[in-house]
């Protein structure tokens, strides 16, 4: 789908996101099938989520591209509110690492701290995608659609999961979250593989027309540049 849609052409990132995260969970069921080393495991699930979660913040920041091609007045304001908007998240996040609830003493337990803190930046985004979508009325295609509705989904129940692992302990929470991040997964996949199948456009915010939308943009474009 990814090829003959030309999926990787228009959402390169996004298909770096996809197929990276299918090759991280073969890697990590072979690495347990072949009984490796724990500290192997430890250091390939860690490095590989660092990279999943920097190609899932930058897909959403790629997708407002997409959506705000056209307009590159509100393409700057978007850039200003997100900046503002990470900076708020890291603050949440870093005040979320400082006032955790202490579980278990493994050497996963501070990152799964930082994962959560950074779990709530991605979620943050995508959050903020579909209101900045919804006030201004951008015109969705399905796939720009289901790849942010797909990437929220499973951002949050990821949030979820380490935030669970991180309160209830590794060794106790480990079977429910490895189920749910496996669940979320696959129903995110069906997501994307349907969002890519149509190229038709999603249902419009009634909000502001076209004619209006083209408006703020150069009244911005113009705030901008003065």
């Amino acid at each position: 789908m990814i090829v003959s849609r030309k999926t990787w052409a228009r959402f390169p990132l996004f298909t770096a996101y996809v197929l990276t995260n299918l090759g991280v969970s073969g890697l990590l069921y072979l690495i347990n099938a072949l009984h490796a080393p724990r500290y192997v495991y430890f250091y390939c699930y860690w490095i590989t989520q660092a990279i999943t979660l920097l190609l899932g913040l930058a897909t959403v920041f790629e997708i407002f591209t997409t959506l705000l091609v056209s307009y590159p007045g509100l393409r700057k304001l978007a850039s200003l509110v997100c900046r503002y908007t990470m900076l708020a998240l890291g603050l949440f996040g870093a005040l979320v690492i400082i006032f955790h609830h202490q579980g278990e003493t493994t050497p996963n337990a501070p990152l799964f701290i930082l994962e959560v803190a950074v779990r709530i930046g991605e979620v943050g985004l995508v959050v903020l995608l579909f209101a900045f979508a919804g006030i201004f009325g951008l015109p969705w295609r399905r796939s720009a659609f289901g790849i942010a509705l797909g990437i929220g989904m499973y951002a949050g129940v990821q949030l979820a999961v380490v935030a669970f692992q991180s309160y209830a302990g590794e060794r106790r929470a480990w079977n429910i979250a490895t189920f749910a991040t496996m669940v979320a997964f696959d129903l995110s996949l069906f997501i994307w593989l349907g969002s890519l199948v149509s190229r038709q456009y999603a249902a419009k915010v009634e909000l502001p027309e076209r004619a209006q939308l083209e408006q703020w943009n150069r009244a911005l474009t113009e705030l901008i540049y003065q």
